[in-house]
């Protein structure tokens, strides 16, 4: 039968779906949460899991970092020392890194905007380990391996020689770049990392707010807790564990944050304000920001608490039913919007209102059921902003091999296309070619082709 018209349908332009890069949640102990459709379903298979059961109270894996593609494909996790890919197995090259799985926040994940197919794992070493790492990268290409990933030469690359268990990531102000920020611990500085088209640069340095440092350790035990840049990133902040005897040493702080200097002002102390509530063994270990970065929750022995900004003050609110939450764990913003809190048991916690003042603010004590695994003590850590711009992977071989159809007798490549396509007739027997856009519309139409291989320039059309 002779066919008389094909018809092949571009998405030109295509709506991206930022939150879908942080769809896929692995975390310790070997448990993971999916989000898809409004719905939260767990997911069995992960792989991070405290290696030896028996020290689970000594030194428990904490946290870690996981990374999807636009489709909320998964394309790896870790804990900060091994990298495990889409299939749960250890990428090639994706062991023995240098982060401490017992941190609490042991590795970020962020895009290359200058290469959708690679990507840089920040990690930070663990108290235990007296924070003796540093602060470390290295870099994932995901065209290695068929497609699976596998490490570059660029591994454990040092960046700074000691850090606290702690980083944040947010957008440059150009909606390009990312920043990375660590503490130096047995200081008072802030190292901001700028991520660009050239590499990570060298960092901007702000010496600003309390002095880390004190407690067991060898004073590398105050390392622990959280630090978030709020969605908005115009503000960050963090809290510090005291494990020390008293609470002299524990540490609620915020800060303004320049999302296009990396300068951080503005030091604000909130532990005074709440002093007696940090009194005792870990003081405070989660701490995030609304999805309206307006509110601030802190995680602590007693409870969560809630802070509100006021204008340009921070003021107090109140706290959860301590008697509800012991202990309570890291704290992780969400691609719906809503706060899960770990809380060392088979459900995570969760705040669905963040943006409202308590008592309105939707908390639920046993929101997600892990089945058969726990969440120890944190989440993975993710850009609160969700606004990943990066493209998918662009691999070689998917670039420059034709794909046949055998439906319609033809071959259109490369695909993806960066704007020239060949389309390769496979007969003579089509009579119309039309190409439509995502809406419907035709953009391009050929009659009696009368060739097999008709060249395309795309670049320029327009819905």
């Amino acid at each position: 039968m002779i066919r008389s018209l094909l018809v092949i349908i571009l998405f030109l332009f295509g709506l991206q779906s930022y939150a879908q890069h942080s769809q896929n949640w692995y975390f310790p102990e070997s448990v993971g949460i999916r989000f898809s459709a409004g719905e939260v379903n767990s997911l069995s298979g992960g792989k991070i899991s405290t290696s030896v059961p028996a020290n689970v109270q000594i030194r428990p894996t904490e946290g870690g970092a996981c990374i999807s593609d636009s489709k909320g494909n998964l394309l790896f996790y870790t804990d900060g020392l091994t990298i495990w890919n889409r299939n749960h197995t250890p990428m090639k090259g994706g062991q023995n890194l240098k982060g401490g799985p017992s941190a609490t926040q042991p590795a970020s994940i962020v895009p290359d905007p200058g290469n959708p197919s690679r990507f840089y794992i920040f990690t930070v070493d663990d108290f235990q380990h007296i924070l003796k790492n540093g602060l470390c990268y290295s870099v994932v290409d995901m065209c290695l391996d068929n497609g699976l990933g596998d490490v570059t030469d660029k591994k454990n690359v040092p960046l700074l020689d000691i850090a606290g268990e702690k980083q944040a990531i947010t957008k440059h102000k150009n909606d390009t770049d990312y920043w990375l920020v660590v503490h130096k611990h047995y200081t008072q500085s802030f190292y901001a990392y700028k991520i660009s088209t050239a590499g990570i640069s060298k960092p901007v340095i702000s010496s600003i707010g309390s002095y880390h440092g004190g407690g067991l350790f060898d004073g590398a035990a105050t390392a622990i807790g959280q630090i978030k840049i709020a969605p908005d990133g115009k503000r960050i902040g963090l809290v510090n564990s005291n494990m020390d005897v008293g609470n002299d040493k524990a540490l609620l702080e915020v800060f303004n944050f320049d999302n296009e200097t990396g300068v951080i002002s503005n030091y604000v102390n909130l532990t005074s304000m709440i002093y007696p509530i940090f009194f005792g063994f870990y003081g405070g270990y989660g701490f995030t920001f609304s999805p309206n970065s307006q509110n601030i929750y802190v995680s602590t022995r007693v409870g969560i608490l809630q802070f509100h900004l006021y204008g340009e003050t921070w003021s107090y609110v109140n706290k959860i039913n301590p008697m509800e939450l012991n202990p309570t764990g890291g704290m992780q913003l969400a691609p719906n919007g809503k706060i899960y809190i770990a809380k060392g048991e088979a459900f995570l916690a969760s705040i669905s209102n963040p943006n409202d003042l308590l008592p309105n603010i939707g908390f639920k004590l046993n929101d997600v059921f892990l089945d058969d695994g726990i969440a120890t003590w944190s989440l993975p850590g993710f850009y609160d902003g969700f606004r990943y711009t990066q493209e998918d992977p662009l691999c070689a071989p998917d670039n420059t091999v034709p794909r046949e159809s055998d439906d319609c007798g033809f071959m259109l490549y490369p695909n993806p296309s960066n704007g020239n396509l060949t389309l390769k007739l496979n007969n003579s027997l089509y009579k119309n070619i039309r190409f439509y856009n995502a809406i419907g519309q035709i953009v391009l139409e050929y009659s009696s082709p009368g060739r097999s291989v008709i060249s395309l320039d795309i670049k320029d059309l327009s819905e």
